[in-house]
């Protein structure tokens, strides 16, 4: 893990978790997202404090765990303010409803509760203004990029030729590890990959793994890196199409699905972070006209519903 300045007051804080640190007036410092748990943040602090720097503000891009996990001990230590989008800011001050979700939106199993879905809450939250447009904290005036598709309305954060994407894309190591990628809303998503790949910002950098610089020598690599997300996207609707072939109840499509990928369910959090990303893409697939679901028997049923299944492919706008 290290610091790389990619700005004259941009620098990224590589890690499980990606976390941005941008210098404002006053040597005020934003954070963008604090990690899993506040050691990592403590890490990536500790040069800059050691320097004369306060902590200001964290922005967080989205509210899951492994991005709010550090916002309540960093709070405490410091009295830093707090910003999430709109949509976000409840699950940042009530981080139990990440697990109420995945679990059908009723008191869920213990494991549900571990610190990797239900962080530590957040008292107080102030909301960041998603058009897109911009806001100035510390001094600075910081671009949101709405990136929703992953969580309900993750925004992006731009400053000095710097894109914080946040899970607005992923890795192409880290699909190869975990090829169902968890999304809330598939439309959305592919927009959030559009609108990534149109920018001209120098660095992006993800919420996890290494960034990207857009200007070296050999070639931009935002587009291919865009082509792996869609690529995943199209296997994962490709294996729900071919398990529905025939009428499967939702848990049968599911066990489908994972067996085609080469994937095996090993505990209840994976399991409800699949079933609920496969949900988001039985959901995109029925507004396609691919899926149709029905009752029978006493059944939920998912199936094909026209030939338009055999050929259809997600194709970014």
């Amino acid at each position: 893990m290290s610091t790389v300045q990619l700005a004259p007051h941009v620098h990224v804080h590589r890690g499980g978790v990606n976390i941005g640190l941008i210098e404002g007036t006053e040597k005020r410092l934003i954070l963008v997202d604090s990690g899993l748990d506040a050691s990592l943040a403590r890490k990536a602090l500790r040069p800059f404090l050691e320097t004369g720097y306060t902590l200001a503000a964290i922005i967080n891009t989205h509210s899951h765990a492994d991005h709010i996990g550090g916002n309540a001990e960093l709070v405490k230590r410091t009295g830093c303010e707090v910003w999430a989008p709109a949509k976000e800011r409840p699950w940042v001050r009530w981080p139990e409803l990440e697990p109420l979700a995945l679990y059908g939106g009723v008191y869920p199993t213990p494991p549900l509760q571990a610190k990797f879905l239900q962080a530590a809450p957040t008292a107080e939250v102030r909301e960041l203004p998603l058009a897109p447009s911009t806001v100035q904290i510390a001094g600075v005036e910081l671009e949101l990029v709405p990136l929703a598709g992953h969580s309900l309305e993750q925004a992006g954060v731009a400053v000095e030729g710097v894109l914080f994407a946040a899970d607005g894309l992923f890795h192409p190591d880290l699909i190869q590890k975990h090829p169902v990628i968890f999304l809330v809303n598939v439309a959305e998503y592919v927009g959030g990959l559009a609108t990534i790949k149109g920018r001209a910002d120098r660095y992006v950098v993800p919420g996890h793994g290494d960034f990207w610089d857009r200007g070296l020598p050999e070639g931009d690599p935002i587009p291919a890196v865009v082509d792996v997300n869609v690529g995943a996207l199209n296997r994962l609707q490709q294996a729900i199409l071919a398990a529905a072939a025939q009428p499967v109840t939702q848990e049968e499509l599911l066990s489908l699905v994972e067996h085609s990928l080469g994937k095996v369910l090993d505990g209840e959090a994976q399991y409800f972070l699949d079933r609920a990303a496969v949900a988001a893409h039985i959901s995109f697939l029925v507004r396609q006209n691919c899926l149709t679901v029905q009752f029978q028997g006493g059944r939920r049923q998912i199936t094909q519903e026209s030939s338009r299944s055999h050929s259809f492919t997600v194709v970014l706008q």
